[in-house]
């Protein structure tokens, strides 16, 4: 793996562009993990044509090579802030890039006052459009952490019944992505029943599951590092008519996205595969999100598929399509998949059932 992060650090270089007597800071967690491999808590990363260095405390001393092994590291005994502009001045870099994007007003005047002989200019970083494109090991932890958000549904929901809370669902659901094999949640899921599902970022609470319920669960583990995302909606024994129509509508929506999604064809077009369905079915109204988004590193990540973005997909994009139906007051229906995009094709890294289930 060290020949990755190397690599990406190159990558990163000839997309910023340097001159001679410039360097680049860098203070996003997820920068930092994604051109290193470094996960700890306090870290920053100075690149230039010269050296790249990698700057933490003594708490990671040990950690810090096992995860970054291939990046020089300097772990300075106090003066963690002077020291790192000292070292920057005595590498020639009088002029460091810093992401405009992450660093704070405060942090920025801080550094500012340390740097003694070196300007820090605040500048929009390619991170984020570098990361869209994963490797095959990026893929590799998103399918297992897939897998094990499958695993976890399919696991938790022979449990579920009426009377169990929407809170008592979502944290059994997210202790199984531990014992599964992840490191935890990839976000605090979502577990709607009844009328609290037609709200498409509910956040769990005290209401009890009860018969009729339609039931949303948003969920996904997290592992090494990556995210996995899946919603797929349950009904608390049969459903009403409206509730199977809204259902059907939404699987047909969400295959539509399916199938129009992969490389070479532009965001927008995918969302309006999914969304005319929708609005054929004169649903228009009540499917009010985009209807994806890029999954790595951070769970919500470019590119995000909406209309009118005619940015174009390209193979190695891991993103979600998740169209919805949400009728205020009765409920909503969501489907969503975590797939990676190919030449021809999309393959679903998710791959729980997508039918209406009945539970009960």
């Amino acid at each position: 793996m060290t020949e990755v992060f190397a690599a990406r650090r190159e990558r990163f270089l000839s997309d910023i562009g340097l001159a001679s007597n410039q360097g680049v800071l860098i203070t996003n967690p997820i920068d930092i993990a994604y051109l290193s491999g470094f996960t700890g808590s306090n870290g920053t990363i100075v690149l230039s044509g010269a050296r790249h260095l990698l700057f933490t405390d003594s708490r990671y001393s040990e950690r810090v090579h096992l995860e970054a092994p291939d990046i020089e590291v300097l772990i300075p005994a106090s003066r963690f802030v002077g020291v790192m502009f000292e070292t920057a001045k005595n590498d020639g870099i009088s002029s460091l890039l810093a992401d405009e994007n992450h660093l704070t007003v405060a942090a920025l005047r801080s550094y500012q006052t340390a740097a003694d002989g070196v300007s820090i200019e605040a500048t929009a970083f390619p991170t984020a459009k570098l990361r869209m494109t994963k490797d095959l090991d990026e893929v590799a932890r998103v399918r297992r952490a897939c897998e094990i958000t499958d695993q976890a549904l399919a696991q938790i929901i022979p449990t579920v019944h009426v009377g169990m809370t929407e809170r008592q669902l979502a944290l059994r659901l997210e202790t199984l992505f531990c014992e599964l094999g992840g490191d935890g949640r990839a976000f605090e899921s979502i577990v709607a029943t009844g009328s609290n599902s037609a709200i498409p970022h509910h956040s769990p609470t005290d209401r009890a599951i009860a018969q009729g319920d339609l039931l949303k669960i948003d969920f996904g583990a997290l592992y090494r590092g990556y995210h996995a995302d899946e919603t797929r909606t349950f009904v608390m024994g049969e459903p009403a008519a409206w509730q199977s129509e809204i259902h059907a509508v939404v699987v047909q929506s969400q295959a539509a996205g399916r199938n129009a999604l992969k490389a070479g064809v532009t965001l927008a077009e995918v969302d309006a595969a999914s969304r005319e369905v929708i609005k054929d079915a004169g649903y228009a109204e009540f499917f009010t999100h985009g209807l994806g988004h890029g999954v790595g590193l951070q769970i919500h990540e470019d590119p995000f598929v909406r209309p009118n973005d005619t940015a174009i997909l390209r193979d190695g994009y891991t993103v979600t399509i998740e169209p919805g139906i949400y009728l205020p007051g009765r409920g909503g229906v969501r489907i969503e998949d975590t797939l990676v995009v190919g030449q021809d094709s999309a393959e679903s890294l998710t791959t729980s059932s997508r039918e209406l289930r009945v539970i009960g």
